[in-house]
């Protein structure tokens, strides 16, 4: 049986029927022999790849907290997000926590988009 799904569906049905879903590591394309990637790639962290002085495309390994593309210098990538922290209404049971996510990667499940960012400026006082 072969089942396909993103990101989020693969792991969550995996868990509920007891399968593993297999995913290569982070290294992989960087430890492809040369011939088979015709360029070289390094993997880096956020604080090695800041540091690099020239024009070069930089794209995240795991958890894509910026967009891929060619930037001027590694000083020009994006920040780390913030995380940010969704919280539901429990029937009968008042506010929760349900998880936390990259600021980029939350959505507002139906909000006002003004309305969510007008609380959040006021909780962060941001003007």
């Amino acid at each position: 049986m072969v089942i396909y799904g993103g990101e989020l569906f693969s792991p969550l049905a995996s868990q509920h029927l007891g399968l593993i879903v297999p995913a290569p590591p982070l290294s992989w394309l960087p430890e492809l022999p040369e011939p088979l990637r015709k360029r070289p790639i390094a993997l880096h962290s956020r604080r090695e790849a800041g540091a690099y002085p020239d024009r070069v495309f930089f794209k995240p390994a795991d958890d894509k907290w910026f967009a891929a593309g060619v930037y001027a210098s590694g000083a020009a990538l994006p920040l780390a997000a913030e995380a940010v922290v969704d919280i539901g209404e429990i029937a009968g049971a008042d506010l929760a926590v349900v998880e936390a996510n990259p600021a980029q990667k939350s959505a507002l499940y139906g909000a006002d988009p003004d309305a969510v960012l007008t609380v959040l400026a006021a909780l962060f006082a941001v003007t």
